[in-house]
């Protein structure tokens, strides 16, 4: 008799299929031990993923220290016209108040000095006005 060829679920299969299926289980483990044990085998690796959480550490920092900031300079600009006015209120009782000095020392000229502090007096009410006015929006 020939030999015949084996057939197709055969013992050749089955011992076929056992190598394969060692081979492969053996790579699997060696690929598994070579990759678990990467981490600790490669200090450079190690050291750059140190250096990595630490710098993305500070960068956070950084970004909230930029945006508390900002939140400040914000508020700064929206105040700014309002401690504007807040100066001219200042100045403009101030010139009122030097202007009846200046009318007290100086009778002849009295008159004028009246009128400067009447115009200190309403340059101070016009940004006392502006400083209400903005603060009710």
């Amino acid at each position: 008799m020939a030999s015949e060829p084996p057939s197709p679920g055969g013992e050749r299969d089955i011992a076929l299929t056992s190598v394969t299926d060692r081979v492969i289980i053996t790579d699997r483990d060696a690929a598994r031990h070579a990759t678990a044990g990467k981490e600790g085998a490669d200090p450079e690796l190690t050291r750059n993923f140190g250096q990595a959480v630490h710098l993305q550490h500070q960068l956070d920092d950084k970004k909230e220290t930029n945006r508390y900031k900002e939140v400040r300079y914000d508020k700064l600009i929206e105040l700014s016209p309002v401690i504007i006015a807040a100066f001219v209120v200042i100045l403009g009782f101030a010139v009122f108040i030097g202007c009846m000095f200046a009318a007290l020392g100086h009778e002849t000229q009295a008159e004028y000095w009246a009128k400067q502090g009447e115009r200190g007096i309403g340059t101070a009410v016009a940004a006392l006005a502006y400083i209400f006015g903005k603060s009710t929006k």
